[in-house]
């Protein structure tokens, strides 16, 4: 691997590369901006402002830690299912069709479909994968330090890999995450999100087969 960045690091970024790679950053470049080409102005206006309302430092902090310590949309998603696993599969049915309201309902499908396949941790991939895509993003524009960003997307790191047992793993509660935001049950929507994941790890060269997953993290320092 020809790269500027430490193996502990790359894994870092790694568990972001779903949104990373989609937004013109490859590993095969240290997920750099300038080596990607990408335009700063552009990622700070249509993704980090556009998308998340994050505009420097003060912001960047607020986004990680609506992923992190507020709960992101595991917080919601792990409520439903709560809600949803006491009750027989014909009572869950029953309860879904008394919803009113659609996206209530498409969230509610998505946490029946999938919640018992799901590791205890459930959809933490979702968060997290977005918050080494976010974490990154403000480092490479400039609202956060390299102290700041390594030790944010290390711990974060450390949370993912304690939490699932592959990147298959992680791969597939992130897609299921992103579902759920989504509030899409659809099976050709499905099938296009599964194969987000497929791809990657069908190739032998993506970084998700050539880091091992039990690599050795260590907080940053």
């Amino acid at each position: 691997m020809n790269t500027k960045l430490n193996e502990r690091q790359v894994w870092a970024l790694a568990a972001g590369d779903i949104l990373l790679r989609r937004n013109g950053f490859l590993f095969e470049y240290d997920y750099d901006m300038e080596a990607c080409g990408e335009n700063p102005e552009i990622i700070k206006n249509e993704i980090l402002d556009d998308s998340w309302d994050v505009t420097d430092e003060q912001s960047t902090f607020r986004a990680l830690n609506f992923l992190g310590e507020r709960g992101g949309h595991r917080t919601e998603f792990n409520h439903l299912r709560r809600m949803i696993s006491i009750l027989t599969p014909k009572q869950q049915d029953e309860y879904i069709q008394s919803l009113q309201d659609k996206h209530h309902i498409a969230e509610m499908k998505v946490v029946q479909r999938y919640y018992p396949f799901l590791p205890p941790s459930e959809i933490l991939a979702w968060d997290a994968g977005r918050s080494a895509f976010i974490c990154h993003l403000c480092y490479q524009v400039g609202y956060i330090t390299y102290e700041q960003a390594w030790a944010h997307l290390m711990q974060n790191a450390i949370q993912i890999q304690s939490a699932y047992s592959s990147w298959e793993e992680f791969g597939s509660a992130f897609i299921i995450g992103r579902q759920f935001w989504r509030k899409e049950l659809d099976d050709d929507y499905t099938e296009q999100h599964l194969s987000m994941i497929h791809d990657q790890l069908a190739n032998p060269d993506h970084i998700w087969n050539t880091l091992p997953w039990n690599l050795h993290l260590e907080p940053w320092s």
